[in-house]
């Protein structure tokens, strides 16, 4: 691990996809006081970049004389996907997915009663989600995805190809 400190080589990937992982090099991002960077340095980021599969291990090795020209180019583009993948941009087709999802899903056993529901609005969810830095709610999101799309116990399989069906 690079020796600024940062979590660079151990912060989870667990959005199925780079674009949504690279979100996740920030935790606490609504918070400014516990606000906390993973990509501290040219070198932390090469080191993400290698673990997320976007580079292999001899391209980041070439890159690393202007690693921090990679940096400055990964910082803007996570903040440009920040938005999305907090629920801010996400589409319409998205966003009616889900509450579909909701609507259908199964609360318990059969004969089970539902006695109250609360409905949250998926921003509000995947805020509270980038806010805390739980990877605990995203995992579930992810899993629940996949569970509405394939019909099957959500999983790390097809949680990602639901994600990615709907091109982020």
């Amino acid at each position: 691990m690079p020796g600024s400190g940062s979590r660079a080589a151990t912060v989870r990937l667990v959005g199925g996809r780079p674009c949504l992982d690279l979100v996740n090099t920030v935790s606490w991002r609504g918070d400014p006081d516990r606000r906390e960077e993973h990509l501290r340095t040219g070198a932390d980021a090469l080191v993400w970049l290698r673990r997320a599969g976007v580079l292999t291990a001899a391209e980041a090795d070439e890159l690393a004389p202007v690693a921090d020209a990679v940096l400055a180019g990964l910082l803007p583009a996570r903040e440009a996907v920040a938005p999305l993948a907090d629920g801010a941009g996400a589409g319409a087709a998205l966003q009616a997915g889900i509450r579909d999802a909701i609507a259908h899903s199964e609360l318990g056993p059969a004969g089970w009663t539902v006695v109250a529901a609360l409905d949250t609005k998926l921003a509000t969810v995947l805020d509270r989600a980038n806010k805390d830095s739980m990877n605990l709610y995203a995992e579930s999101l992810c899993k629940r995805l996949g569970h509405e799309a394939s019909g099957q116990p959500g999983s790390w399989e097809n949680g990602p190809a639901a994600v990615g069906a709907h091109n982020f």
